[in-house]
């Protein structure tokens, strides 16, 4: 499965955190989104109930079973200890064929749950370093099914990531990271807009 491979690029991916505009903008939610949601782009729902957070990843992205995510976990934990922020890994989604993911993770501080997602936004642009022909990035504020979404897609070692940040049911932040590899993006990107789309809270709903 390659999970070395993985790992060191979870490793890549989180200690850098974050890249994009700086800027929050008002209090008030961003516009509601419209995505184009493609079945056939779309693996099966994932539901988080203690995160009553769920999405469908992209089709083929398949979850790692409960002990290779808490090896992965355990080992970017050691890693990515700064004394800041620490991104939580909860569940890892992986594509062999492509060395594509999707990580989902908590946000948390001093060992607390982050919950302003603004300023985390902010220093996470920050982690990121100047923008140049190598760092090209991109940021979107949108609502998905009610949930306020900042999204920032940039190049970062060497591939292509986009990084979710939204608050769970609770108001705890969650970030939810998809990573491809430049050579794979025109076969796994189309699948995105219908992953992004089916982003949802489900507390209350059963």
């Amino acid at each position: 499965m390659r999970a070395a491979a993985v790992l060191v690029m979870l490793a890549l991916l989180l200690a850098a955190c974050d890249r994009g505009s700086t800027e929050r903008g008002t209090d008030s939610a961003p516009p509601e989104a419209r995505f184009r949601i493609a079945p056939e782009h779309l693996d099966e729902p994932y539901e988080n109930a203690e995160l009553a957070t769920a999405f469908r990843p992209p089709a083929g992205w398949e979850p790692l079973d409960v002990e290779q995510r808490d090896r992965l976990a355990g080992a970017l934990l050691s890693v990515q200890d700064d004394g800041h922020y620490r991104l939580e890994l909860v569940d890892l989604f992986l594509r062999t064929e492509t060395m594509s993911f999707a990580a989902v993770s908590r946000v948390t501080r001093g060992g607390e749950p982050v919950r302003d997602a603004g300023v985390y936004i902010e220093d996470f642009v920050e982690l990121l370093g100047p923008e140049d022909e190598d760092q090209l990035r991109a940021r979107a504020d949108f609502t998905v099914n009610g949930i306020p979404v900042t999204q920032v897609r940039h190049l970062q070692s060497g591939r292509v990531s986009f990084t979710l940040v939204f608050p769970a049911a609770d108001g705890t932040l969650l970030q939810l990271n998809y990573s491809i590899p430049p050579a794979a993006y025109e076969e796994e990107g189309p699948k995105l807009e219908s992953s992004v789309g089916t982003l949802r809270h489900i507390q209350g709903e059963r």
